[in-house]
């Protein structure tokens, strides 16, 4: 799935704003527009000094290149996390649920694949419900087999299997409905929230912002095959939910976030940053180009010249548990994701951190008070799940 529709977060519960966590005095504005919308302007550094700023430190690390049994992970499509620090790891390659204690020690597995209960086919991402239940949606079994923490089977409601996607952005708002995230049959790259109740009855359709990305198109001389694929580092659409019935979005071709309550569609707030763009390297096009090669074997022509100069301002973003802001900036490297920018929940630039890792945004990283949970790869494409510990600065 391409990245213009990405994003629900891993379902967050937005607080109340306080006062910054900085050491400097802020140069931003915030302003109130008369429609109630509000304006926070940012300059391009950030508040925090070198002591206030913050620092992610890898403390747990699961898999290994030659790892065997249960750190040998084939494809993980979602991780999740309990009160209690559990780790919670969907291989999809396994058809299986992971989970591992909070000091890295392997718990026990559950799922299998197979279409009878408890079973699994192609899962595709899982959640906590409000009742603490882990529920895992696996579209090809058309439904969402329901789990307790202890990996006993609870339930197999039906739902309608729409597409397979590693950024699944769907969950439960803090009202307990639920949300899916369906395609717009007919309408190529056009997406659908679709609201549920407790009972799995859809109650409301809310449609996607649309923004039409540069694409490389090709239609067969006999009309029956038709390629899509985006142009390299043109500006895409980056969105996410939140429990609060807001969505946030942002068309990357600016530094900018915007933040719209789902029904009504009022704009509450939104949120600039100067920043200089990036130049697009030669290297960063020609490893670009290189992507596109099975495009071009199936048929499709390339125009390098329609490829920007300049790289977008950021690839995604996502919000933590108390609504800190966290976006992966594109940077001068080939791998921008070693860097995050924080934002304090108004919406002011905290600053830059340093990460460990390479974050994959994809699946979605998990972010509370003191640890951000993620899955990273290495140069051979062996896969591992991270925990890094945030250090607040004073």
């Amino acid at each position: 799935m391409r990245r213009t529709a990405c994003l629900l977060t891993c379902l967050i519960l937005a607080s109340a704003c306080g006062p910054p966590d900085a050491s400097a005095p802020w140069t931003g504005t915030i302003d109130t527009l008369p429609s109630g919308t509000v304006v926070v302007h940012n300059p391009a550094d950030g508040i925090w000094s070198n002591e206030a700023a913050w620092r992610v430190s890898e403390d747990l690390r699961l898999g290994a290149v030659d790892a065997e049994g249960p750190e040998q992970f084939g494809q993980v499509m979602a991780i999740q996390v309990d009160p209690w620090g559990r780790i919670y790891v969907l291989d999809g390659h396994a058809h299986e649920i992971r989970v591992f204690d909070s000091t890295g020690a392997y718990v026990r597995a559950f799922g299998r694949e197979g279409s009878g209960p408890g079973e699994l086919r192609r899962p595709m991402t899982m959640l906590f419900d409000p009742e603490g239940n882990l529920r895992v949606l696996d579209p090809p079994n058309n439904r969402i087999s329901v789990f307790d923490t202890t990996g006993a089977y609870r339930d197999g409601p039906w739902m309608a299997g729409s597409f397979f996607t590693t950024r699944w952005p769907g969950g439960y708002d803090d009202q307990g409905y639920f949300y899916n995230f369906l395609p717009d049959f007919g309408q190529a790259f056009r997406f659908l929230i679709v609201r549920f109740d407790s009972t799995l009855t859809p109650l409301d359709t809310i449609r996607i912002p649309e923004y039409e990305g540069e694409r490389f198109e090709y239609t067969s001389p006999d009309g029956n095959n038709r390629l899509q694929t985006d142009v390299p580092f043109a500006p895409f659409q980056v969105w996410l939910l939140q429990p609060g019935r807001v969505m946030w979005e942002g068309v990357n071709d600016r530094y900018r976030f915007i933040s719209r309550s789902l029904f009504g569609n009022d704009t509450l707030r939104i949120i600039e940053r100067a920043y200089e763009p990036v130049p697009v390297s030669g290297a960063d096009r020609d490893s670009a180009l290189a992507g596109l090669e099975e495009f071009v074997r199936e048929g499709g022509k390339i125009d390098p010249s329609r490829i920007p100069g300049t790289k977008p301002a950021y690839s995604a973003f996502f919000l933590d548990r108390v609504g800190t802001l966290w976006v992966l900036p594109f940077t001068e490297t080939a791998r921008q994701d070693r860097v995050v920018d924080v934002f304090d929940p108004e919406g002011r630039y905290l600053g830059r951190v340093s990460l460990p890792f390479e974050l994959e945004a994809s699946p979605w990283p998990i972010i509370t008070d003191r640890y951000l949970y993620a899955v990273t790869e290495d140069d051979l494409g062996v896969q591992y799940v991270v925990r890094g510990r945030i250090e607040k600065g004073q």
